[in-house]
């Protein structure tokens, strides 16, 4: 049971503190090219600047909840375990569906391709260390070796 809640806090903790970065990823990436906004689109990418606001701020949103999954996991609240699950799962389908959507003709996968470096900024780090895959795994198996409910630590007063 130690081991299982070793396993919750440090994948846990691994989450905050990539949501962290994502943020500053995210939030760096859209300051940095707010001057793109107003120059001329590329005839091949329409909808590049669309695609870019649309990932940058799903990757804002998916960063909060895995903040938030990751403190209940860092508490030991077992019913963030399933959330936290199937928001790995999310961002699993969510980047084989945007690579999927490179393969579209008529320039809206020019413009995905294109904004997927760069409005992809707040998960890059999490794809490049492969932590949505090896953090459902570790936290499948906490749950499963965990065989009693997660309580929080008593506070001493």
């Amino acid at each position: 049971m130690n081991e299982a809640k070793n396993i919750f806090k440090t994948v846990g903790l691994a989450a905050v503190l990539f949501a962290v970065v994502g943020w500053v990823g995210s939030i760096g990436s859209l300051i940095s090219s707010i001057d793109a906004f107003g120059k001329p689109v590329d005839p091949e990418a329409p909808y590049f600047v669309y695609v870019f606001l649309a990932m940058s701020l799903g990757n804002l949103v998916y960063n909060i909840f895995l903040f938030r999954c990751g403190l209940e996991l860092i508490g030991l609240n077992a019913s963030y375990v399933s959330r936290f699950s199937n928001l790995l799962c999310f961002q699993i389908a969510y980047f084989f569906g945007v690579s999927t959507l490179w393969m579209v003709p008529a320039g809206i996968g020019m413009s995905v391709a294109g904004a997927t470096g760069v409005g992809n900024m707040g998960v890059a780090l999490q794809w490049t260390t492969l932590f949505p895959v090896w953090a459902l795994f570790l936290i499948k198996l906490a749950a499963k070796k965990n065989s009693q409910p997660m309580e929080p630590p008593e506070v001493v007063a």
